[in-house]
Parts: C-alpha cells; structure tokens; sequence
C-alpha cells in the first residue's frame, strides 16, 4: 500500500495533464469562438457594402448635367519630398445646361512638369476628371466572386453632410497584381443605402511604373433632398524608372445655389 505522500506524488502528473488539457480546450474553444465571431462580423459587413447604392455616385455626377452649379479645381505638384513645386487654382460656372467655362479666376499658377500625367493639369481633362464618379456600379469589394480577396470591418456612425452614416471597410488580402483596390471606406446614410462618402486606396505596379492613388468623394443632400458631389479630391503618385517620384493632387470643391455645400 501507498503512503499518502507517496499516493500524491503520483497523482500530481496526471493533475497537470488533466488541467492542461482542459486549458487547451478552453483556448481552443475561445479561439474558434472568435474566428467564429470574426467570421460573422466579416460576412455582415460584407453584404452591408454590396448592399449599398453605388449607382447613387454615378447619378450624383450625371445630375450635374442639368443644373446650375460652380466648382473651385485646385490642381498641386508635389516632389518626392512633398514640397509644393506647382499649384493652379481655377474656378468653373456652369449654365442651367450642366456646361462648364472658366470664370477667369486664376490664383498661385505656377508651371508644372512635362511628361507622365502633365495631362491632369490641363483645363479639358479637369473637367472630365470632375464627372468621374470614381467608383464603378459595382466595384471589387462588393462582388460575391471577390469576397476572399478581402477582409471587412465596420467603424463608429458619424455624420457627413449633416446626415448619419453607417462606415464600413474593406482591405485587400491578395498582392497588388491581383487586385489594386488595397483599401475602402464607405460612408452609407442610415436612412437607406445611399453612399455620400467613399474613400478608396488604389497600387497598381507594372514593370513600366509604379502608381498609388488615393480618392476621396464627399456627396450631400441638396435643399430639395437631392444627392449632389460636395467635394472630391484625387490624389497620385507615380514612380517612373530613372525619374525622381511624382504626385498630382486634385481638390475640386462644389457649391451650388442653396449655398456652399
């Protein structure tokens, strides 16, 4: 027969197994739990993004076609460095016809470079670049085919234009080859699934150039409850071979009868 001492001795290993093992199942369990968690929280976010109304960008932009409206198109040139190398500000009157012409108000010209996307410093372009809504009807991150491209999450309600908005993020998890949009914001009115904010992260590396871009679009409620662009700013950077980077930036800001928006 044992001692006492002795029969302790003998349970204490198996002790520690057993608790060892209860321990690894609880973790285990947690961690499933949370993956589980994540999982849900993933898949609701998702359908909240490809539920939202992209087309209510496009048709914000089309509206402007038929109606009076002025906008202020700040066009920068920024060195590697980010110091300001070239800046033009340029505002535009539109007639009831939605067609744009230059007031003739022109502030801090200064000239810019030659060469790679000198384009975005042209008057024409500025005004095609002020109808791009930026974003197609149905963009990458809310396809079902590209859902495991992404990873999801959602952030606080906040307000934009005066009116609450339910934020929801998407971030690539593939290489920038295979799918360029690496990040996006969007800012879905809680009244229903209107889009009035949307910010977008794009990396595009081709054996030519590398190129990463920032977009940002604020739209608002005009005084007859209509969806109209406030403010819209795209933002460049390009990185050609044996040539110092580059970024242009476009800051067009939008007013309209009612008021500035």
């Amino acid at each position: 027969m044992l001692h006492p001492a002795e029969a302790d001795l003998t349970r204490k290993p198996v002790n520690i197994v057993v608790a060892a093992v209860a321990v690894g199942l609880l973790v285990g369990c947690a961690e499933r739990r949370s993956g589980t968690q994540q999982g849900a929280i993933d898949e609701a976010v998702f359908a909240a993004m490809a539920a939202a109304s992209y087309e209510s960008v496009r048709q914000a932009f089309d509206d402007l076609k038929g109606r009076a409206y002025s906008v202020v198109v700040d066009t920068r040139e920024m060195d590697d460095a980010g110091n300001l190398i070239a800046q033009s500000v340029e505002r535009f009157e539109s007639s009831n016809q939605g067609v744009r012409s230059a007031t003739g108000e022109t502030a801090a010209d200064q000239p810019f470079s030659d060469g790679f996307l000198s384009f975005l410093t042209e008057r024409d372009s500025a005004v095609a670049l002020s109808h791009a809504p930026l974003l197609p009807d149905r963009p990458a991150f809310a396809e079902l085919r590209m859902r495991e491209q992404f990873s999801y999450a959602s952030r606080r309600d906040t307000t934009v234009s005066q009116t609450t908005v339910r934020l929801y993020e998407s971030r690539a998890v593939v290489p920038p080859s295979k799918q360029p949009i690496r990040f996006a914001r969007i800012g879905v009115s809680e009244r229903d699934s209107t889009l009035l904010y949307v910010h977008l992260k794009r990396h595009d590396d081709t054996i030519f150039y590398e190129e990463q871009s920032v977009a940002e679009l604020t739209l608002a409620h005009d005084s007859t409850g209509v969806i109209v662009p406030a403010r819209k700013v795209v933002e460049v950077t390009v990185d050609v071979p044996f040539q110092p980077a580059r970024t242009f930036v476009v800051i067009q800001s939008y007013s309209y009868d009612e008021g500035t928006l």
